[in-house]
């Protein structure tokens, strides 16, 4: 079913439409569940950037910085993605304070220090 959506990526250009943004989030969130976290993280960062005040840009925020967490190597190996994963959840935790509240932020914060 997953896989139902990658086919929904021409539709999403249409920023008129009215299916536009859950197009959008949907085929995020359809990558997101096929562990493809580079093109997830992508995809999110583009629905939020397009639509900053839309139906779906907390969880979009909140995904972008999830994906990017998931997709991250091993930190011996390199520990870069690592530090664009905290940024981007810092960002989250920043700019959307209200959608979470404040033990869901700390848990959050205790799961990328461990």
């Amino acid at each position: 079913m997953a896989l139902l959506f990658l086919f929904a990526r021409p539709r999403y250009d249409r920023e008129g439409s009215n299916n536009a943004q859950e197009c959008l989030y949907m085929l995020a969130m359809a990558e997101y569940c096929l562990k493809d976290y580079q093109a997830a993280s992508e995809t999110f960062k583009k629905y939020y950037q397009t639509y900053p005040r839309g139906q779906y840009a907390e969880m979009a925020s909140f995904y972008m910085g999830e994906s990017l967490f998931e997709g991250t190597p091993e930190p011996r190996l390199d520990q870069a993605p690592t530090i664009t994963a905290i940024a981007a959840f810092q960002e989250y935790l920043e700019h959307l304070p209200k959608w979470q509240n404040e033990r869901d932020r700390t848990t959050t914060s205790i799961q990328l220090a461990g």
